[in-house]
């Protein structure tokens, strides 16, 4: 059985409130309903989708298997003859430890861990955390914490003085999001834009 001070302290962690829309953006990319938002952070302007954490070991993951394959590449072309064992044997260590894979066996314990707590909490009656058995009361707290990124796809950000760039997925601290509406952002008539009005399409 937790602690009170134990379970006073998780609770704190999770009891700060934020607008319920930032939960409701993630609730969606949860569920793998992708809708684009455009984002403040830190003054910037960044438009994408939120999605799951996945996106974001993909994207990662993508980056370490180019730069493999590129060093690959270089001793298949250079005439060195193999690559050094050690090496090799490199590669194959990361490539076996896949980020998406981690990411993808946390969201799996988080769901066991979820239905282990729900199991222990009596149906229709009166119940406190403290109570329940196995340090289960310290894990529903902790399973109650705000989730402190966002990961967004199919992302942009807008650049002084005006300029948008690309920059596909990234992660975002929602602590430093300062406001967010529907994705919606100007474009020249000469760039395809209706009107100068373009709808983002992130997703």
């Amino acid at each position: 059985m937790a602690s009170d001070s134990e379970l006073d302290l998780a609770a704190l962690a999770a009891a700060a409130e934020r607008d319920p829309t930032i939960d409701w953006l993630l609730a969606l990319a949860e569920s793998g309903f992708a809708i684009p938002v455009t984002l403040v952070v830190d003054g910037y302007l960044i438009t994408g989708a939120p999605v799951r954490d996945e996106h974001w070991g993909a994207a990662l993951d993508g980056q370490v298997e180019g730069i493999i394959g590129v060093t690959e590449e270089h001793f298949r072309r250079s005439g060195e003859g193999a690559m050094p064992d050690a090496q090799a044997r490199a590669f194959e260590l990361i490539r076996a430890n896949r980020l998406t894979d981690a990411l993808r066996l946390r969201r799996e314990e988080q769901a066991r861990r979820r239905a282990e707590i729900e199991a222990q909490i009596p149906e229709g009656e009166e119940w406190d955390p403290k109570d329940l058995p196995d340090g289960l009361g310290l894990l529903w707290a902790r399973e109650r914490a705000r989730e402190r990124f966002m990961t967004l796809t199919g992302a942009s950000i807008m650049m002084p003085p005006g300029r948008r760039e690309d920059i596909g997925t990234v992660r975002v601290a929602i602590d430093r999001i300062g406001a967010w509406w529907p994705a919606r952002f100007e474009s020249a008539p000469e760039d395809g834009g209706e009107d100068g009005a373009e709808e983002a399409n992130a997703g």
